[in-house]
């Protein structure tokens, strides 16, 4: 059991392409074989942090928690962007990580989900940042990337060109395609990754992740508009 702090203490029991199953054990009581949609092991404890809050709340209303109702809300939970499988074959999922401990918390999972080099990276980075720190830990899981843009008029981004002279300096069994269309970046890794069997994750930017998501939820489809 990983302890959280004097309050509660989370314990993991499975994990999924598709979420995670934990147990949540608080002073009040234990919540046992809990399941969110969102992988990741800082998502259970996201959700063990949600539960004791709601003790509180639920307490301090002199009012008994709903252990159903909270296991409902927590099986619908969906954060989009974040560990978000849009696409089953091949796989492709969308995290919003930008850096370096979001990073870290990514590649953790995709490490516990998958097998080393069976994850393909879409990626781009906006300026500023470190290219080491983001991804030497990415290197881990992968040595495939295509490095693109992230096609926000507000925001410079790193140069592609730069990135991959930094991977292949680090590393020359890295493999880094350039494509400055994220879509076309985001078609040439699934086609690779639907050949070799292997998962796409697109990261780096959260404008990246906002805007090859409309691949699959489109703006126009999420907006609703009320006539006056």
């Amino acid at each position: 059991a990983e302890g959280l702090g004097e309050d509660f203490k989370v314990e993991e029991i499975g994990n999924k392409d598709t979420g995670k199953v934990f147990e949540c054990i608080s002073k009040s009581q234990t919540y046992r074989k809990i399941q969110t949609p969102v992988p990741g092991r800082y998502q259970a404890q996201n959700a063990a942090l949600a539960i004791r809050a709601l003790e509180f709340v639920a307490a301090n209303n002199h009012r008994s928690l709903d252990e159903a109702k909270v296991r409902d809300a927590l099986q619908n939970t969906r954060i989009p962007g974040r560990f978000e499988m849009v696409n089953e074959d091949p796989v492709v999922i969308l995290d919003a990580a930008h850096n370096p401990d979001k990073i870290a918390s990514l590649t953790t999972g995709l490490k516990r989900l998958y097998q080393p080099d069976e994850v393909v990276f879409v990626c781009a980075f906006t300026s500023g940042r470190n290219p080491r720190d983001l991804f030497l830990p990415m290197l881990e899981v992968s040595r495939t990337f295509y490095l693109t843009r992230s096609i926000v008029g507000f925001r410079e981004d790193e140069e592609p060109l730069y990135l991959k002279h930094f991977l292949v300096s680090v590393d020359f069994e890295v493999t880094a395609h350039i494509a400055l269309d994220p879509f076309r970046a985001l078609d040439l890794a699934m086609y690779e990754a639907q050949k070799q069997r292997k998962v796409v994750c697109v990261t780096g930017s959260a404008y990246l992740v906002g805007y090859v998501r409309q691949r699959w939820y489109p703006e126009h489809s999420l907006l609703r508009f009320e006539e006056g």
